[in-house]
């Protein structure tokens, strides 16, 4: 135990001090020296073989500083990497390991933040201010509607309680010409297009949040365009390979050669079996623990293994780290391309399309040349969702009719049950979710979101249109077949539709019918309105060198490729969506199986498949993967590659305890990274059914979300005290971890770095949690309560370039926040009916530590011992003086002893006394941009 904590933290005092209370409490003198001696030697150990680390670079501006830092960490956190994955995680965050200095051309800034406060004189009202929320999140339903902005501010200026106003314009699903006035003295700007808003100061004495110093230097992303051809070696990532499984007798071992074997052979080294199904046959019939281990070759399965109560004690591993890759794809060879005329679209004089014949009844919805390159459908307009985010190009000028589902069967309300309410909640006190009508579209057909008056920031009751109009021309024509991709309304995320059928009118407008789809996500289109789209799988669109097009109907398949080239001769085309399935029951669980060392390619895009609403979340999910655990205990997923898998890579539904997903690497993959659900009965979790105790560490999980955009690396409803630590998440579309509920609690988020979040929508944060519907259990006291244990975030780097940096909104409740390090973003956003959310000793470089002000929210909230560098924003009146606060915790928030290091402060200075407000907090002069980033290493531990 010693050497192991020793091993892994490269420190000697971290196991001293787990381990010494052990020894004490067992009166163990023989523990105590073994430990003392363990220790001594991996100390030895240690400063004989594993090199001191290099000085960090000299800060040349906090930017820079900033990505050399994220660097360090992900090399601390992972220090067994090899160079290969960390160049690909530098070369994301423009960093040159060579010269340990920042790359890449001057990119753009992220979208500038709301404007600060307007200075308005007394009796007056400041200019209306277009893209500007100042009433985000109202929850009332009914509203006046006026004409125009200046009407509202009229409407506000009459009114002598109103303090801001906002006005929406005919684009505001839902809220179309609405002018909603707040009358809370807080103002709390967002940035949101066809939103008008306005101060009217009647009294001359707003308290607000003082406008934070801005920095002349804001945080930068490279914009270039991935060069696959150029991606680092697909290797497994580790230095010295993968950890040997533990070799068992070999009367329980079974090799497997997919090149040499053969399924009526004995499965020993020398004769071994062909396939995987084949062999976990063999291996049933043999005594545990045993070992099905994989010869190099690549095993097409044709049929997802499924290993059963009856395989518990099972590995399966690539035999002495040789280079195994498990696909699911159809390998398409010989193919004997003959050119033929364009399809639809002319792509030009530069280009041929060829055709060839395909296997019958051969479906799918991608194709991969050399085994590893994604290639494009047709589509329009033109794009790769892996190498850019701006795929979403048009517009519909009408949307259809919204889809009748009809009214919800029924709504079930659990409020009168022993513990089953916390008034403390809100509008989110008790359970209620809608069964069928709307969650027809869901499987199960429960949701939070059908009932008919769902609470939160912007709720309405799940809608989707029934198609929409186009004046725009979509180069397609009369006929169904291929796929809408949409955003939705508000770039919350996107859906997916199945085209029914196409119409065109005389006027040149284009009319598509949907039929499938818009369940992959789960609030709907609010207020029955389209988001931004593209055109897929549609053949009068197949122009652009590359691309491809499937004909099921003859078992044809076209594409374009660039003149003086021919189409390859070998494709590989994905057809099963799950490879392994460890399926179990909560009575009769597999244990102990591992999967380890092995590559996973080819798995079959889900976006069609079912998906569910786990909670009371934003989010819906396929809960389906390439791996797939439920039912299951001690299982370990450990070393592997998961490379372009077209859906989600793991997922543990149900009832898990122990899983160690662990030291993988997910890249390049249509979903979600790790995903973690459970069941109840109704508003009762305490029955167990859910992923609890699983770890997930030491993974590297990047660029996700190509199909869906309300995808994440990890993502976890209805599950708790799990374990995310050591890992690293970058380039996702949304959230890097979704906690979509606080079924629980006791979940811990430590030593993380989190990097290029919220790519292609909006809202959100790199880490996102919820709470709308409450869930009984007995995590936190040991009886049936609907209150949750804490969460937990330790010591993780938020490095983003989003709005908000840990979102922790409708509901969240008891969340702690400690020594993170936040990098050009605001600290946090705490909104709408959540309470008991502590930030302490965290970080904020050049990112305010507000978002949404501390001061606005729950009194049960703490802010104490944060350094918010270089963008001060303390909590302050608008004339620089303190808020009082007689009483911390009960009639206010408890903010204090925070410092804020300011470029403007000449000397330190104490903000506040006793009995307000920033009571001990100071103000402390900033000299550099290294001791900028001095202070965010600090706190990192580096």
């Amino acid at each position: 135990f010693c050497c192991y904590f020793a091993t892994k933290y490269r420190k000697v005092p971290p196991a001293l001090s787990l381990i010494l209370p052990e020894a004490i409490r067992m009166k163990s003198l023989q523990t105590l020296l073994f430990c003392v001696v363990a220790a001594s030697v991996e100390s030895a150990r240690q400063s004989n073989f594993v090199a001191a680390p290099a000085p960090p670079a000299p800060v040349v501006d906090w930017q820079c500083g900033a990505k050399l830092l994220a660097m360090d960490f992900a090399k601390s956190l992972q220090p067994e990497r090899d160079d290969a994955t960390f160049a690909m995680i530098a070369a994301d965050l423009g960093v040159d390991l060579t010269s340990n200095t920042c790359t890449g051309p001057p990119p753009p800034a992220p979208p500038p933040p709301p404007p600060p406060r307007p200075n308005v004189p007394a009796g007056t009202c400041s200019a209306i201010m277009a893209g500007v929320s100042l009433v985000y999140g109202d929850k009332r339903k009914t509203w006046p509607t006026t004409t125009d902005a200046a009407a509202c501010e009229a409407l506000c200026k009459a009114n002598k309680t109103c303090n801001y106003f906002t006005w929406h314009d005919a684009h505001q699903a839902g809220y179309v010409n609405a002018c909603l006035l707040r009358t809370d003295n807080e103002y709390n700007p967002h940035a949101q297009s066809g939103h008008f808003s306005g101060l009217c100061n009647h009294s001359g004495a707003l308290l607000v949040v003082p406008d934070a110093a801005t920095s002349t230097s804001p945080l930068q992303w490279s914009t270039e365009v991935r060069d696959l051809s150029k991606q680092p070696p697909r290797s497994r990532g580790w230095r010295a390979g993968v950890p040997m499984v533990s070799r068992v007798s070999a009367n329980s071992e079974v090799f497997v050669d997919a090149v040499h074997g053969d399924d009526a052979a004995s499965g020993s080294i020398t004769a071994p079996l062909k396939t995987i199904a084949a062999a976990v046959k063999k291996a049933a019939s043999l005594s545990a623990p045993r070992a099905i281990l994989l010869r190099q070759g690549t095993f097409a399965l044709a049929d997802t293994v499924v290993l059963g109560s009856a395989m518990s004690g099972t590995s399966i591993s690539a035999y002495n780290n040789e280079e195994v890759v498990v696909s699911g794809a159809v390998q398409l060879d010989n193919l004997d391309w003959k050119p033929v005329a364009p399809l639809g679209v002319d792509p030009g004089a530069d280009t041929i399309t060829y055709s060839v014949s395909v296997p019958k009844g051969i479906s799918f919805l991608e194709l991969f040349n050399a085994s590893t390159a994604r290639l494009v459908p047709a589509r329009n307009p033109n794009g790769n969702v892996e190498t850019g985010e701006n795929n979403y190009q048009f517009h519909a000028s009408a949307s259809l009719p919204k889809r009748d589902f009809g009214p919800c069967t029924s709504v079930i309300v659990n409020s009168s049950c022993d513990g089953c309410v916390d008034p403390s909640k809100g509008s989110f006190s008790s359970y209620s979710i809608g069964v069928g009508g709307p969650a027809d579209n869901f499987d199960p057909p429960i949701s939070y979101w059908a009932q008919p008056s769902p609470h939160g920031g912007g709720a309405s009751t799940y809608e989707i249109p029934s198609g929409f109009n186009a004046s725009t021309d979509l180069g397609i024509s009369a006929g169904g077949g291929g796929f809408v991709f949409m955003m939705q309304t508000h770039t919350w995320g996107s859906w997916v539709y199945e085209i029914a059928d196409v119409a065109k009118t005389a006027a040149n407008v284009t009319t598509v019918n949907f039929g499938r789809g818009g369940f992959q996500e789960a609030r709907g289109a609010n207020g029955n309105t389209c988001g931004a789209f593209y055109v897929s799988h549609r053949k009068e669109v197949l122009d652009a060198p590359g691309e491809w097009y499937l004909d099921e109907a003859t078992s044809t398949l076209y594409m374009v490729v660039s003149n003086g080239t021919t189409p390859p001769a070998t494709l590989f085309a994905p057809t099963l969506n799950q490879f392994f399935s460890v399926q179990g029951t909560q009575e009769a669980p597999v244990k102990d199986v591992r999967i380890s060392g092995l590559t996973f390619r080819h798995s079959a895009p889900t976006y069609m498949s079912n998906y569910s609403v786990g909670s009371g979340g934003d989010y819906a999910v396929h809960r389906g993967a390439t791996v797939r655990l439920e039912g299951t205990e001690n299982v370990t997923i450990d070393h592997n590659l998961f490379d372009g898998n077209g859906g989600n890579c793991v997922w543990l539904h149900a009832y898990n305890r122990k899983a160690w997903i662990t030291a993988n690497e997910m890249r390049n993959i249509g979903e979600n990274g790790v995903g973690m659900t459970g069941e109840t009965v109704w508003v009762d979790g305490t029955g167990g059914n859910q992923p609890r105790f699983n770890t997930i560490e030491g993974n590297v999980i990047h660029h996700l979300g190509l199909y869906t955009k309300q995808a994440v690396a990890v993502f976890s409803a209805v599950s708790c005290q799990n374990t995310i630590s050591n890992n690293v998440f970058f380039h996702g579309p949304r959230a890097l971890f979704n906690m979509n509920d606080d079924f629980g609690g006791d979940t811990v988020i430590k030593n993380n770095l989190f990097f290029k979040a919220m790519l292609e929508t909006s809202d959100h944060g790199p880490y996102n949690s919820w709470d709308r519907l409450p869930f009984l259990t007995t995590v936190k006291n040991g009886s049936r309560t609907i209150d949750s244990a804490y969460n937990h975030l330790t010591q993780n780097m938020f490095f983003s370039g989003s709005p908000f940096a840990i979102d922790t909104d409708d509901g969240s409740d008891l969340v702690n926040c400690t020594g993170n390090v936040v990098v050009a973003t605001p600290l946090f956003k705490t909104d709408f009916s959540g309470h008991t959310k502590t930030f302490q000793n965290n970080v904020a470089l050049y990112g305010s530590c507000g978002g949404s002000a501390p001061g606005s929210r729950d009194v049960t909230n703490v802010f104490t011992g944060n350094k918010c560098v270089g963008s001060p924003s303390p909590l302050l009146n608008k004339d620089g003086s303190c808020m009082q606060c007689q009483t911390p915790g009960v009639t206010c928030p408890v903010i204090a002893d925070n410092i804020y290091y300011d470029t403007r402060a000449t000397a330190t200075k104490t903000l506040c006394s006793a009995g307000n407000l920033e009571a001990g907090s100071t103000t402390v002069p900033l000299k550099s941009d290294a001791q900028a980033v001095q202070i965010a290493r600090d706190a990192l531990g580096l």
